[in-house]
């Protein structure tokens, strides 16, 4: 090989080394806070090559216009269907939600990617509700980011 080919191969690994490294399964294991208090606290937790994980706050109370009244709520959520595939991450939430003797559910179904950089799941949250006061379930689409930082460090993604 002549020095030319060696300049050449060690220019391509040069380039090689400073481009990014794609983000590995295991940088998924951790905990994933929410952008806003709307969107979940999940803990990932890695054992070998499976996951599992949980969520923070699974009992809490809300309230929710119904109609022309405020109805106070007590939501009891939990964690479904967990797999993680390389850097792709899909769980569902399901929430049971009870009121005056009334059960109604919901149930968040989330299709996430780890970032490049490992800081940041995302993806697509699909809400789907299924009221008793409601005609007929329905489901909505939106945009989702998961933060591996804590709650405080949320806010700065914002700022300058």
């Amino acid at each position: 090989m002549g020095r030319k080919q060696i300049l050449s191969c060690l220019s391509a690994l040069t380039v090689l080394n400073v481009l990014p490294v794609p983000a590995f399964a295991a940088d998924v294991a951790g905990k994933w806070y929410g952008e806003t208090d709307l969107h979940p606290v999940i803990i990932i937790e890695n054992a070998g090559s499976d996951y599992s994980g949980s969520l923070i706050d699974a009992d809490s109370t809300r309230q929710r216009m119904v109609g022309d009244h405020l109805r106070q709520e007590a939501v009891h959520k939990s964690l479904a269907r967990l797999k993680v595939a390389g850097g792709n991450v899909r769980f569902a939430i399901l929430k049971e939600i009870s009121s005056n003797g009334d059960i109604d559910y919901e149930r968040d179904q989330y299709n996430l990617t780890l970032s490049a950089d490992g800081l940041q799941l995302v993806g697509t949250v699909s809400h789907l509700v299924s009221y008793m006061s409601a005609d007929l379930p329905f489901t909505t689409t939106a945009r989702v980011t998961l933060f591996s930082t804590d709650w405080n460090s949320r806010s700065k993604k914002s700022q300058p």
